[in-house]
């Protein structure tokens, strides 16, 4: 199935008619913030009739217009799949990713440590055939975890990299997580130009955190062992390459620059191939770094070709 068709794809779609701008919706990467944010500049340009909308509806996804199934007619967005492709050109493409770090921890203390009913872990359970009052710590999650196909994978702790597409087409913008405060603004000056909104230019971050599990508070207690660090490096592998995260948890919240669309599978393999420098594709890939996450991981070693014995890349 093309990925444009995939529901779990088609469905996190905002595509706005007014502003130009269609935002892929990335769950457990302040996805809560930026639709509230976005939501605030269509209101800022007369685009939709409420402000933001009532929490829980706004959190179901119950955001696009009546074609899509729950949908609102006070909605800035649609989501039509077969638009997309049409859209593409003349839209303004963006997302934001999170390091899997913190990404992956956010999303089990979301979805599996709550005994409410919660659809995610009964899902989860059901996959691997545990008994639904079976609580998982979180290496033994991540074990079960690296077990699934990236198709398999919940939304909530997915590799982004097959969420977001990037290995089948390129985003105007990638923003980091780590560093909302700055990218978001920065993405709301690049909507203000491709849009030709200047009213749009003073808009700032909405907070909006219904689902915020304090992973950077949770972090010492979770990765306290040397398998958990290893899987989520071999889980995410693809995530690690074609987004530039650092390889170690004690950069997991560093503060780095938008993803550019050559800081992708194509700069790894052309950093790999000596054809690129590290300054070149990203500042935090070092050497060191590298030779650090190969005495982590010698799964993600192996599958990003880099040896142990000779960790080195070209500088």
């Amino acid at each position: 199935m093309p990925l444009s068709l995939d529901p779990n794809f088609a469905h996190r779609l905002r595509l706005s008619p007014l502003l130009k701008y269609c935002y892929l919706d990335m769950p457990k990467s302040a996805s809560s913030t930026l639709r509230a944010t976005l939501w605030q500049m269509e209101v800022a340009c007369g685009g939709v009739y409420v402000g933001v909308p009532e929490p829980t509806r706004h959190n179901l996804g119950v955001l696009n217009r009546p074609a899509t199934p729950g949908g609102s007619s006070d909605s800035p967005w649609v989501a039509y799949p077969s638009l997309f492709g049409r859209a593409r050109e003349s839209v303004f493409f963006c997302t934001f990713v999170r390091n899997p770090f913190v990404r992956t921890l956010s999303g089990y203390l979301d979805k599996m440590t709550r005994h409410d009913g919660d659809v995610h872990r009964y899902i989860f359970h059901e996959r691997h055939r545990l008994p639904h009052d079976r609580d998982l710590d979180f290496v033994t999650f991540l074990r079960y975890l690296r077990e699934e196909t990236v198709q398999e994978m919940d939304g909530h702790w997915g590799v982004q990299t097959y969420m977001s597409g990037i290995e089948h087409f390129e985003f105007d913008f990638i923003g980091r997580v780590e560093s909302i405060d700055i990218h978001l603004q920065d993405l709301i000056q690049r909507l203000a130009i491709h849009a030709e909104r200047p009213e749009i230019r003073n808009c700032r971050m909405f907070e909006f955190r219904p689902h915020a599990m304090d992973a950077r508070g949770h972090f010492e207690e979770f990765y306290n062992n040397s398998e958990c660090i290893d899987l989520v490096l071999d889980i995410f592998a693809d995530d690690f390459r074609n987004f530039g995260f650092p390889l170690t948890i004690e950069e997991a919240f560093n503060t780095l620059p938008p993803i550019t669309s050559e800081q992708t599978g194509r700069g790894w393999d052309a950093l790999m191939a000596g054809t690129t420098t590290v300054p070149e594709w990203h500042p935090t890939i070092t050497s060191e770094t590298i030779a650090k996450a190969a005495a982590v991981s010698q799964g993600f070693v192996a599958q990003i070709g880099v040896r142990t014995e000779s960790a080195s890349i070209p500088q």
